[in-house]
């Protein structure tokens, strides 16, 4: 279905469309056999507090901490953009630094690596494209650069690839591919 402007319109979650891509899988293929490379990522999450599918309140985040990683990829932000989820910078940021110290105080210490979230080329679900190109990304470099993480940029990655999403914000397997060869490139 096209809508104004040749923009794809979405009806319900993006798991109506078509199957999920796995991020973490490709990553794997990307590292190499050495890596024991685990999503503990879900569908709709964010990383505000309070709000719904917030990362807070799932046993995701329990099952990640207990993983112990060496290594973690944090690709969170597209959610938080939406209007219900997204209340100011301030708190946002807040949430994120908490979620992160979280991660750097489990006992293997591990290296925080915060992505910026692949662009928005429509607003399917509700996603707000401006948060997406401006206060997000900006808000993710100064956290990264206050905690001495490393910032992976998939903003731009699928910026002129709308042809590796299934709805202009979730990629398709091709783009789940194209984002961990990027995330692989930051030397994870």
């Amino acid at each position: 279905v096209i809508g104004a402007n040749g923009a794809p319109l979405q009806f319900g979650p993006p798991e109506d469309l078509a199957p999920r891509p796995d991020l973490a899988s490709g990553l794997a293929r990307a590292l190499g056999p050495r890596w024991d490379v685990r999503n503990f990522g879900f569908s709709g999450a964010t990383v505000r507090k309070g709000v719904d599918n917030s990362i807070w309140d799932q046993p995701a985040l329990t099952a990640a901490l207990d993983f112990d990683p060496d290594v973690v990829v944090f690709v969170l932000g597209t959610n938080d953009s939406r209007p219900e989820n997204w209340r100011d910078a301030a708190t946002f940021e807040s949430d994120y630094r908490a979620l992160a110290m979280t991660f750097a105080a489990v006992p293997a210490r591990p290296r925080l690596f915060f992505a910026k979230p692949p662009i928005a080329l429509t607003a399917a679900g509700g996603i707000g494209a401006t948060l997406l190109d401006g206060d997000i990304p900006a808000r993710i470099d100064a956290l990264a650069r206050a905690l001495g993480g490393t910032v992976i940029d998939l903003h731009d990655a699928l910026k002129d690839a709308p042809n590796l999403t299934l709805d202009g914000v979730h990629p398709d397997n091709d783009g789940a591919a194209h984002l961990a060869t990027q995330i692989g490139r930051a030397h994870v």
